[in-house]
């Protein structure tokens, strides 16, 4: 029985009120990310300076964390694209945009992209 069921008056078993609970408080979680926590996160994760990472331009160990961020603020969190641009120094929409794309590819095409990210995305709504 789905939480919806349970809602519309279906029958209440625990299972069904754990479900209905775990989905509560899951996107209460995710209201209440962060972007700054989202930040703070991936630049300890992948030892980079906060200030670098949310700054413009970089060598490759601090543009991907910034992907990966921007990636997981806007699609992970479901932050407003323009909130995330001004959380990253002011960027342009289509920068965060080709991060999202460019995460979400590399995350199909290679295993360890997408074991950080679920990790991340884990750490995250625990």
């Amino acid at each position: 029985m789905t939480a919806q069921a349970a809602t519309q008056g279906g029958e209440l078993t625990l299972e069904t009120v754990k479900a209905v609970l775990r989905d509560i408080l899951r996107q209460e979680r995710r209201r209440t990310l962060s972007i700054d926590g989202i930040q703070k996160l991936v630049a300890e994760h992948f030892d980079v300076p906060l200030g670098k990472m949310i700054g413009k331009g970089g060598a490759e160990s601090i543009v991907f964390p910034r992907q990966v961020a921007m990636y997981l603020c806007h699609r992970g969190a479901r932050k407003p694209l323009k909130a995330t641009c001004e959380a990253f120094g002011g960027c342009r929409e289509d920068a965060v945009q080709r991060a999202c794309r460019l995460v979400k590819e590399r995350m199909k095409a290679e295993v360890n992209v997408r074991q950080v990210v679920g990790f991340l995305k884990k750490q995250l709504t625990h």
